[in-house]
């Protein structure tokens, strides 16, 4: 009888213990971290082609009732250098969105850093690294150049399909080409300015000098400017 009657107030302590636990709240264990960020490989990045790379935001919660996406920002940089910044739109537990650069960008290392806040103030930040490849190049090559027909001397990329260079000319005959090869080559007859189509004439400076030279791949514009 005292056995029962032990065991019947054992349970009974256990049922006031449970009882006593559960506020009545499915969340009372919730606990409430940082937003998760995930970024998406962007794959082969080749120097001058449009970049998009995706991004996706989980808040660090439960439910809604705990917290909800407030904020997300980003920034990438090649190195110490920042290049393109920016904010996403984040709201309800999970969102997405798009770093995206339509210029391109010069060949070279990367990160991609993004932060994400929720309302409770809680931060969480992800990074990524990538590399930007070059398979393609731009030089100006002739007469009028340092190195004479042997040789090319090379645009800097500049942006999207935009190249340029400051070099010494003198007086003589130019062209441009791509990846030290005849076979992609602008040319006219046109100085300072004109527009260079495949296989076009010689381009002749005037007059020899410094000049920052700028082309255009896509539509064969160039200019030379004196320095």
């Amino acid at each position: 009888m005292k056995k029962l009657l032990y065991t019947m107030i054992a349970m009974s302590l256990l049922t006031f213990a449970i009882t006593s636990c559960d506020n009545g709240n499915a969340d009372f264990d919730v606990v409430d971290v940082a937003p998760v960020i995930s970024i998406a490989d962007p794959g082969n990045v080749i120097q001058g082609q449009a970049v998009n790379i995706e991004v996706s935001f989980t808040d660090g919660s439960e439910n809604l009732s705990q917290s909800t996406l407030a904020s997300a920002t980003y920034d990438l940089s090649n190195g110490t250098t920042s290049v393109a910044s920016g904010s996403f739109t984040v709201t309800g537990r999970t969102a997405s969105g798009t770093v995206s650069v339509s210029g391109g960008l010069a060949a070279g290392d990367y990160t991609l850093s993004v932060t994400a806040v929720d309302s409770n103030g809680n931060s969480g930040t992800e990074t990524f690294g990538f590399a930007v490849t070059s398979d393609f190049s731009v030089g100006i090559i002739g007469s009028a150049t340092p190195t004479g027909w042997d040789s090319d001397t090379d645009l800097s990329f500049v942006t999207g399909t935009q190249y340029e260079v400051t070099i010494a000319l003198t007086a003589g005959d130019a062209k441009f080409r791509a990846n030290d090869d005849w076979g992609t080559n602008w040319g006219d007859t046109a100085f300072p300015t004109g527009t260079g189509t495949q296989d076009g004439a010689n381009i002749p400076i005037a007059t020899a000098g410094t000049y920052l030279v700028t082309f255009d791949t896509s539509t064969g514009a160039y200019t030379f400017t004196a320095q």
